[in-house]
């Protein structure tokens, strides 16, 4: 897995506010390579979702590409008109959003919105793409696939709709998957079948997926290689094992100290002190310092960099680079 599918090189987006530029992404990089799972973690707010957002260009209004490119498959992104972006939408690139019921158009039946993208991009004859709707529909293990087609979103419990979703996505076989937050709101089971099926479709139809979430669970079960964010930036790249075994960061140390294991019902959980800096805020050094149980004088003047520490390892820490 050395190819890379898509790069993203000092991306940049920022919203206008009273007071001043709000940071969103700053200056990230990444690589996304043929057949693996990245995963994208971070607390809420992070950026990651805009991150994903930047790569299909969907951001808000509000929001501006300020800095950076994005290449997939050697091809700028910026570079495409509107026209060009919507051909790869859907088509090479496709996303499972958040949440499913503001996601699906509450109007359509669910074997339309399915069939869509069959029609729009590889031009199928209405019969055909609702037959293939029908199968996709039954691979994700929908009860009563075909005779679902005429449903409504609003007929579906929480998971089958996230199920469709899932098949919306996969229908014109992607190389890219991107999932936010797949599982958000779901039952332990329904989330169990749905990362089961998830890791299936990635199995055999040999795709690309960048999976985004703050469990770290999940992220332990599914990625290849592990991208941890904080406050816009990207402070430590890590195959799974080595950041589970060794994380370098300080940020990545305080979340999986975070994460409850058994014996600790009656313990206090660890929790990193303080709060996330304002996206507002120009901060001279590390931007993660002021919460840092071991920042040093170093941390509060000088930025560090996202410095290659080999093995497949990045960190955004002076300690880390020593």
């Amino acid at each position: 897995m050395n190819r890379s599918l898509l790069s993203i090189d000092n991306l940049a987006v920022h919203f206008e506010t009273p007071d001043g530029p709000a940071r969103a992404v700053d200056n990230i990089s990444l690589n996304i390579h043929a057949g693996e799972t990245l995963g994208l973690v971070g607390e809420s707010g992070c950026g990651k979702s805009l991150t994903a957002l930047s790569i299909l260009r969907l951001l808000p209004a509000a929001a501006r590409m300020s800095a950076g490119e994005i290449t997939f498959k050697n091809d700028n992104l910026a570079d495409f008109t509107d026209a060009g972006m919507r051909h790869i939408r859907g088509r090479e690139i496709a996303m499972i959003f958040q949440e499913p019921m503001t996601s699906l158009n509450p109007v359509m039946p669910i074997g339309f919105q399915v069939a869509e993208p069959l029609i729009t991009h590889q031009k199928l004859p209405k019969a055909d793409a609702y037959s293939q709707a029908a199968e996709w529909l039954e691979y994700v293990r929908i009860p009563a696939a075909g005779k679902r087609l005429n449903d409504y979103p609003h007929q579906l419990s929480g998971g089958m709709r996230q199920r469709v979703m899932i098949a919306m996505a996969m229908v014109c076989r992607p190389l890219l998957l991107i999932a936010d937050e797949p599982t958000t709101a779901l039952d332990v089971t329904i989330q169990a079948q749905i990362l089961a099926l998830m890791r299936r479709l990635k199995e055999t139809q040999q795709m690309a997926l960048l999976l985004i979430s703050h469990d770290l669970s999940i992220i332990a079960q599914m990625a290849n290689r592990v991208a941890v964010m904080y406050a816009g930036q990207v402070v430590e790249i890590s195959p799974v094992k080595q950041l589970f075994d060794r994380p370098l960061h300080p940020y990545t140390q305080g979340l999986l100290r975070s994460i409850p294991l058994p014996g600790t019902v009656e313990k206090r959980l660890f929790e990193i002190s303080g709060t996330v800096p304002r996206l507002t805020d120009m901060i001279r050094g590390c931007k993660f310092s002021e919460r840092c149980i071991q920042a040093q004088k170093r941390c509060y003047d000088e930025k560090p960099e996202l410095l290659n520490i080999g093995d497949g390892r990045k960190v955004r820490c002076w300690l880390g680079q020593n």
